[in-house]
């Protein structure tokens, strides 16, 4: 599923919101850099998390996606 960096819009999610949901567990996302991965993941993953908890999550493996709190927000 590819999207583009710094372009990952609201249909993108869905796709991955959906494919998650319907793909044989465990899921793998692979990107570069596992940003675009770890974007996808904190922007599909509204229900049961909060924006922080999401952010802290990411930080916790590296990944600053901080920028995306107003995206992220807008769920809680």
């Amino acid at each position: 599923m590819p999207v583009v960096p710094g372009q990952i819009g609201d249909e993108d999610v869905e796709a991955f919101r959906q494919a998650i949901s319907e793909l044989p567990k465990p899921v793998a996302a692979f990107c570069r850099t596992g940003t675009r991965s770890t974007m996808l993941w904190a922007l599909a993953n509204s229900e049961g998390l909060s924006a922080d908890e999401r952010i802290r999550a990411a930080a916790d493996q590296g990944y600053d996606i901080s920028s995306l709190r107003p995206r992220l927000s807008k769920d809680d």
